[in-house]
């Protein structure tokens, strides 16, 4: 009985190893231009700082973001969004000192610099006419592919 159980057991190893064989990819890694709960990100000019800030609503688990002077830590704008974190989100800079938030539960927005340094607006990705920062498109190749 011991022995049919140990053959059971390796080929249901086998056949896991052989059909997993070859689709793990090492993770990507993260670019200084995306921030971390740990790591705020500094945007490409080197003028501002991109904060994330752990939030709630209600009993969901979220995030808001901030945009910092990155000379004085000063915050320069507040959005007081809400990304849940159940899906994935992430938070980064594009070359055009753009910030982008990808979410798996409300899509894509881009929020730019539009009159001195705290305005700011959002605008919902358009596949069309924005072109996504290399991370996204190597995270999300079937979202982001040109």
């Amino acid at each position: 009985m011991k022995f049919l159980f140990r053959m059971l057991v390796l080929n249901v190893s086998l056949i896991c190893l052989i059909s997993c064989r070859g689709t793990y990819s090492p993770p990507l890694p993260i670019p200084s231009n995306v921030a971390a709960f740990d790591k705020p990100a500094l945007s490409y000019s080197g003028l501002y700082q991109l904060k994330i800030i752990p939030t709630t609503q209600g009993q969901i688990e979220g995030i808001n973001f901030q945009i910092l002077s990155a000379k004085s830590g000063d915050v320069l704008f507040d959005p007081r969004a809400f990304f849940r974190t159940r899906d994935m989100v992430v938070v980064l800079w594009d070359s055009k000192d753009r910030v982008w938030i990808y979410s798996g539960d409300v899509g894509t927005t881009i929020w730019e610099n539009i009159d001195g340094e705290k305005e700011w607006k959002m605008k919902n990705y358009d596949s069309q006419t924005d072109i996504p920062p290399e991370y996204l498109k190597a995270i999300r190749p079937k979202i982001f592919s040109p």
